[in-house]
């Protein structure tokens, strides 16, 4: 079974919360790369 791994993966999330923490614990430990970006609700983005 061949698994194909996206090249540029961004988590997008509100904060470091209970429901991000799993996927990047599980990103980390797979040596994924990703860009984290977090969002602030106070300033959106367009």
């Amino acid at each position: 079974m061949t698994h194909n791994t996206p090249k540029n993966i961004r988590l997008i999330a509100l904060e470091m919360g209970p429901f991000v923490q799993p996927t990047v614990i599980t990103l980390l430990e797979k040596s994924v790369d990703f860009e984290f970006v977090n969002i602030d609700l106070h300033n959106r983005p367009d």
